[in-house]
């Protein structure tokens, strides 16, 4: 014998609402309030150059693109250690820089531990415990070549373009990332040019005055007003649930 279907207490049944029945507007509730209704609350979503830029003002080291090489280094740094920093400029464009500088191409087998673009962002093409091909012969390998530093390519043309402030604020946030990283004094940042004065002449017009200072404010930061900004009433999530449907 089949079971009595199941029978609700009709002063039950009458709070279930009828999927898809109509009723008076009036009476209808409010549509609940998607996420994107919220995003006028929120901070707008903003460039990732212009991100990096502030974050690099801040004093905090930027987000690092990984992206690692398929050649153009060697694993390790067989018996040395990272004793300094080269800035150097690609005289190219973050398109081809890229490929060279992860291994793609034959015609240059080199690469770099970092790559800043004009915009302020950094990628990353080998590990800082590898050695990368990018100072080629110096006036002192011991102390300045491939595998005693980290190098540093920057998208410039040389003699043609600037060196806008994203850029040159998103290198020294990753400068003073490194410097405090491994113990690296102002006088261990070369220019590819002054470890190899016969062959480089890169970065060419570096604005190394602003750099410097950057790189001094962002290893040195302001002590932050703590208790101004935990009173600061800037919104947080709790905050924003008046808004949210029950």
């Amino acid at each position: 014998m089949a079971d009595d279907p199941l029978q609700l207490d009709p002063s039950i049944a009458a709070l279930i609402p009828l999927t898809g029945q109509s009723g008076d507007a009036s009476q209808q509730s409010a549509p609940p309030i998607s996420f994107q209704d919220l995003s006028q609350f929120l901070p707008q979503r903003q460039q990732q150059g212009q991100q990096t830029q502030q974050t690099a003002q801040s004093g905090q080291m930027p987000s690092i693109i990984s992206m690692p090489a398929e050649q153009g280094f060697t694993p390790g740094r067989g018996k040395n250690q990272i004793q300094g920093i080269v800035l150097h400029s690609t005289d190219g464009t973050e398109k081809s820089d890229v490929r060279t500088l992860r291994g793609l191409d034959p015609q240059h087998q080199v690469s770099a531990n970092y790559y800043v673009t004009r915009d302020g962002r950094i990628y990353q093409f080998v590990n800082d415990q590898d050695t990368a091909w990018h100072a080629g012969q110096t006036i002192d390998n011991s102390r300045y070549g491939n595998s005693a530093t980290l190098g540093i390519e920057q998208e410039h043309i040389d003699g043609k373009q600037d060196w806008p402030k994203p850029q040159v604020e998103a290198a020294a946030a990753l400068v003073a990332n490194l410097r405090a990283k491994y113990n690296l004094g102002q006088d261990q940042v070369y220019a590819h040019s002054q470890i190899a004065p016969e062959r480089k002449q890169d970065p060419v017009n570096y604005p190394w005055g602003d750099f410097n200072q950057s790189v001094i404010q962002k290893l040195s930061p302001a002590p932050r007003q703590l208790a101004q900004t935990q009173s600061s009433g800037n919104p947080a999530w709790q905050d924003l649930s008046s808004l949210l449907s029950r």
